[in-house]
């Protein structure tokens, strides 16, 4: 083992049953939550994470949830004809053939086979990139809708339950630990008077859903582009289709980067053509009338809510995603807001797209 490697990764390194010796490691600073390691071994590449303990304090049942629904990846995309072991996760074991290492001082770490040949694109308007992915995510819920969502735990409890973000966006700024509600007042008002998007859609069926399945969650193939794997699965569990599509695309459609310059942010109809058009070819065949009908309200509602969340971290004091500097999530609130402004008046065209 390379003595430069700090003595906490290198005991999860021991742990996991890795083919080769250790010849790199490099920290991939892209994830808001959880720490991800690039690992090379003599054998191959693999991904090693810590899991943020704040945000998922039950990590054991995302590992749960992880290796059920990529074991039923795995044989889905096998009866397809296509390549199980690039098309969903693979989960390294342990030596003691556990899915996860859990350190001395509570630290949890886990261990995936890095997808080699494929890379992900944190933005793009590329409308056939864009296709692919939405087509990546119905075939995502397609393949698991027969999943048994009994089986599944509830990673975070109320995880798109807007209601009760907006109560807790309420209870920040009456709170106003940090005296930070000062500086944001006309993101308040916003957010308070867009509130009818913090109500329910009633009807909507339960399936088993991604939960953020954004362009930066989504392997393409290198070489033909085409979409293969949704990562990042510990948010995967009992969900409604429309929020997941709704996700997707408030992030994917939006001209401006969510951690940059929130001046001039837009939601770019072209692209959101492309992507409904992808995630239709899949999902059609089994998504109801009410879930086609409200695919836009799904976009809206995802753009508020992330718009409350990163407002009500900010007035918190930047506990639940990582930023470089304070105003951080500040900003990101408010590229949400511009977004559901801008989503608002091209409400009719995203509906006149769905057939």
């Amino acid at each position: 083992m390379n003595r430069s490697i700090p003595s906490f990764l290198a005991d999860a390194l021991k742990a996991f049953s890795l083919w080769g010796r250790v010849t790199s490691l490099s920290l991939n600073r892209n994830g808001r939550v959880n720490d991800t390691y690039v690992v090379g071994t003599e054998a191959g590449r693999f991904i090693l994470q810590k899991v943020n303990r704040f945000v998922f304090p039950r990590p054991e049942r995302i590992m749960a949830n992880i290796v059920g629904v990529s074991s039923f990846l795995r044989e889905a995309a096998a009866k397809r004809g296509g390549d199980p072991r690039r098309e969903t996760l693979q989960v390294v074991p342990t030596e003691a053939g556990s899915s996860y290492f859990e350190a001395p001082d509570g630290s949890f770490f886990r261990c995936f086979a890095y997808i080699e040949g494929a890379l992900v694109h944190p933005s793009t308007r590329d409308p056939g990139l864009l296709y692919e992915a939405g087509r990546l995510l119905g075939r995502f819920e397609k393949d698991l809708s027969r999943y048994p969502l009994g089986d599944l735990y509830e990673t975070i409890p109320s995880f798109h339950d807007t209601k009760k973000r907006y109560g807790a966006f309420l209870e920040a700024v009456a709170s106003n630990p940090l005296g930070r509600a000062a500086s944001c007042r006309e993101e308040i008002e916003s957010c308070v008077d867009n509130r009818a998007l913090s109500e329910p859609i009633a009807g909507l069926p339960v399936r088993v859903t991604h939960n953020d399945p954004k362009l930066t969650n989504v392997m393409f193939d290198a070489e033909s582009g085409r979409a293969l794997a949704l990562i990042d699965l510990d948010t995967v569990m009992p969900g409604y289709s429309v929020f997941d599509f709704g996700d997707a695309v408030r992030y994917d459609c939006s001209s401006g980067d969510e951690d940059g310059d929130p001046k001039g942010v837009s939601f770019l109809l072209r692209s959101y053509e492309a992507f409904l058009r992808g995630y239709l070819s899949l999902a059609k065949g089994f998504l109801t009338p009410l879930e086609k009908a409200n695919l836009s309200r799904g976009a809206l509602q995802m753009g508020y809510e992330c718009g409350l969340r990163f407002l009500t971290d900010y007035l918190l004091g930047d506990v639940y995603f990582k930023v470089m500097r304070p105003g951080d999530n500040l900003a990101r609130a408010r590229s949400q807001i511009r977004l559901l402004a801008s989503m608002k008046e091209k409400k009719a065209q995203m509906d006149s797209l769905v057939r």
